[in-house]
């Protein structure tokens, strides 16, 4: 983002649907369009909002993963009600600052690794299964052969349950996605993904 006021390059988190070219305002006068940052006592009832501050002449910390958002609920005399991504309600002065929007590349979450050296720069260790170790090593170790562990924890617990809910709407993700099939499955649209333009009422501004 070029700052014309300051003519300096500065990174923002980018909303969806945002384009090269579009303009960005910010502060208490700004107006109420895609990528605006103001504050929450200027933001309508209902909008979806991303990259929050959490107290007042602080910085923002909410919202700010890829494809997370949250919602204004009801504006009061000195605070606001927000509903996180978490599905959480929280209260917040009115005089935080929030930016219009959700974070864009929402698809961040099904895009898989490809190789496990993506996880180890994550700084993620492999998992060992608890049936490939030893008894002295874990509950489910033991057992000739390749066993697939015990049907009860030593506190007399069942270990593995005897149905698996696969019952799920229609387009959500059920279980992992091949590598080879995640570009097909992005161009034919097999994820319901609710368009932004259902949850704004308001236009990119050019």
């Amino acid at each position: 983002m070029y700052d014309y006021i300051n003519k300096t390059y500065d990174y923002i988190i980018a909303p969806k649907y945002l384009k090269v070219g579009d303009i960005i305002k910010s502060g208490s006068n700004a107006t109420v369009n895609l990528g605006h940052i103001l504050p929450l006592k200027n933001v309508p009832e209902g909008s979806i909002i991303y990259n929050i501050w959490s107290r007042k002449n602080k910085y923002a910390d909410l919202s700010r993963s890829a494809g997370s958002f949250s919602q204004l609920l009801e504006i009061k005399k000195k605070n606001c009600k927000i509903k996180l991504s978490s599905g959480k309600i929280k209260i917040f002065d009115k005089e935080c600052i929030a930016s219009i929007g959700m974070v864009s590349n929402d698809l961040y979450h099904i895009i898989p690794l490809n190789k496990a050296g993506k996880s180890r720069w994550k700084n993620k260790r492999p998992i060992v299964r608890g049936v490939a170790m030893n008894p002295v090593d874990h509950p489910h170790g033991g057992g000739e052969g390749k066993k697939s562990g015990k049907k009860f924890t030593p506190w007399g617990k069942k270990a593995y349950s005897s149905e698996v809910e696969r019952a799920a709407h229609n387009g959500l993700v059920v279980g992992s996605i091949p590598a080879r099939l995640i570009k097909i499955y992005l161009e034919k649209r097999v994820f319901y993904i609710m368009p932004f333009y259902k949850l704004l009422d308001f236009q990119v501004c050019y």
